[in-house]
């Protein structure tokens, strides 16, 4: 009875430790900053965050995003960079968001964005969203450090 006892709790501690560095990602807490532009409505800036925050809890598990912003000006210098250039879409369709996150991996997990794997905070992570007409909804098409 002992052993089958001991068995349990093993399996039970294996498997909370093992489905901690599965939980979604967090945005519980996350800081939005929104500058004025002249491109898109408060609206649609926002529906565009919303997007992000939605495949950030889905794909970055274990990591939490802090700061999520908007910068009119920096899309203007994002729009001449080859990241941006390159890509099949109206300008006027396209939106660039800009994060911070903490990120958090286990040891012995495979690497993640920070050299060496690790944890620590991982700044300005750009998201690029597209949309086919004003009246569509956003959808990420890339995303990174450029």
């Amino acid at each position: 009875m002992r052993k089958v006892s001991i068995c349990i709790f093993l399996v039970a501690f294996c498997t909370f430790f093992a489905a901690c560095g599965l939980r979604p990602g967090i945005v519980d807490n996350v800081r939005i900053k929104i500058s004025d532009s002249d491109r898109f409505t408060q609206d649609e800036i926002e529906s565009a965050m919303e997007v992000v925050k939605e495949r950030f809890v889905n794909n970055f598990r274990g990591c939490e995003l802090f700061d999520l912003w908007y910068c009119e000006d920096e899309f203007s210098r994002l729009i001449d960079d080859q990241w941006v250039e390159s890509r099949d879409f109206e300008l006027d369709n396209a939106i660039v968001l800009r994060a911070n996150f903490y990120v958090s991996y286990r040891a012995g997990s495979a690497s993640g964005p920070l050299p060496g794997g690790g944890s620590g905070v991982f700044t300005d992570w750009r998201w690029l969203l597209v949309r086919d007409s004003l009246t569509d909804s956003w959808v990420v098409v890339d995303g990174g450090r450029i």
